[in-house]
């Protein structure tokens, strides 16, 4: 029986989407998990792309191999919401520059918009929102990074729920996510993709 594979991802570079391709090719799975949101075709249908899983799903997709969606659509979305406030707490964006993107994305809406532009403009208009009010309510990076690692419990609670269940051959999922589950997916074989310099070791 083929040993199943659980790949750990930095998901940022070119040259790591090449490699996880050169993986899917030599293992040949029939099913294939991805850190994406069960509803992720539909969202692409109408535009909102998701880079690194999206394009492995794509890949998937044409290829015939059966794909997994991980995550929790709701949970997803909230965790993209914390995330744009733990970029404000750290400094690496002012909430200013949110409310100006926010206050644009609001103008976009009118009777005259494309179906598709209407749904990804509402969807980020409403992780906006989320992330304004988290920012209203928690002042720290302290109080953030609480609320952050707390979604993440979520995130990784629903995806290892899923995997357990659907036991697809590999499962791709962020490094740090394939990290904490590795432990509880003993029959899957760890491959870390996700340090730097280290492509291709397993554990």
């Amino acid at each position: 029986m083929k040993e199943k594979l659980l790949i750990g991802v930095a998901h940022k570079e070119e040259r790591e989407l090449d490699e996880v391709i050169r993986w899917i090719k030599e293992y040949h799975p029939s099913s294939v998990g991805l850190e994406l949101p069960e509803d992720y075709w539909e969202r692409a249908s109408r535009g909102v792309m998701t880079l690194f899983f999206g394009e492995i799903a794509q890949y998937l997709k044409e290829d015939g191999i059966e794909i997994i969606l991980l995550e929790n659509p709701e949970t997803w979305d909230r965790c993209h919401a914390i995330e744009l406030a733990k970029a404000v707490r750290e400094g690496k964006i002012g909430e200013e520059d949110l409310r100006v993107k926010y206050n644009d994305l609001k103008r976009m809406i009118n009777p005259y918009s494309p179906p598709e532009m209407l749904y990804s403009a509402i969807l980020f208009i409403k992780r906006y929102e989320m992330a304004f009010d988290i920012l209203e309510k928690r002042k720290s990076l302290e109080e953030v990074m609480e609320l952050w690692e707390e979604c993440n419990r979520e995130r990784e609670s629903h995806m290892l729920e899923k995997i357990l269940k659907e036991q697809p051959d590999m499962v791709i999922i962020g490094g740090a996510h394939a990290e904490r589950l590795k432990e509880h997916l003993p029959s899957y074989r760890h491959v870390s993709l996700y340090e730097e310099g280290c492509l291709g070791s397993d554990s």
